[in-house]
């Protein structure tokens, strides 16, 4: 009698890399260990990543906050064409461009450029913090790296 698991994420990525996140208590990882390894082949077979976060690392520092307040501004309504012209300033700057350096080139308010962050027209790496010399780089330059790399390090989740 071979059991069925359903995991508890599948996120596709802009790049269409898949990625599999299983989410346990760090007390029960021990327990379903066989399990994960069986999950990690199959979806390596299937061109996916396969993590697995606990509660810990979840719940460490401030993501949950991180991510909600971001998320805040994806509703948000800007000009496009004050949209495009942001875009195309971090486009311009193949290492990034740091966030005071682009509000100030561009006129941009805090809230239009974190509109474009979660739109995902803009990337603002991990850690996340809103100092002014953060880095914010073109999502072009994320689409030829490793997205799953930069997920993991966005939620603090370990590769199994």
């Amino acid at each position: 009698n071979q059991r069925r698991y359903t995991t508890d994420y599948l996120v596709e990525l802009v790049s269409s890399q898949k990625i599999v996140v299983e989410v346990k208590h760090s007390h029960k990882v021990e327990e379903y260990r066989d399990t994960f390894d069986q999950a990690k082949c199959q979806a390596a077979e299937a061109d996916m990543t396969f993590l697995v976060s606990t509660e810990k690392q979840l719940q460490t520092g401030d993501i949950n906050e991180r991510v909600s307040m971001l998320m805040r501004y994806n509703k948000a309504c800007f000009d496009g064409a004050k949209s495009a012209a942001i875009v195309d300033a971090v486009d311009n700057c193949p290492q990034g461009i740091a966030l005071a350096a682009l509000r100030e080139m561009t006129g941009a308010s805090l809230p239009h450029v974190l509109h474009l962050v979660a739109r995902r027209r803009l990337v603002l790496p991990p850690p996340f913090n809103l100092a002014g010399d953060i880095r914010i780089h073109s999502i072009h330059k994320f689409l030829e790296s490793d997205h799953a790399i930069f997920w993991v390090r966005w939620i603090d989740a370990k590769p199994w």
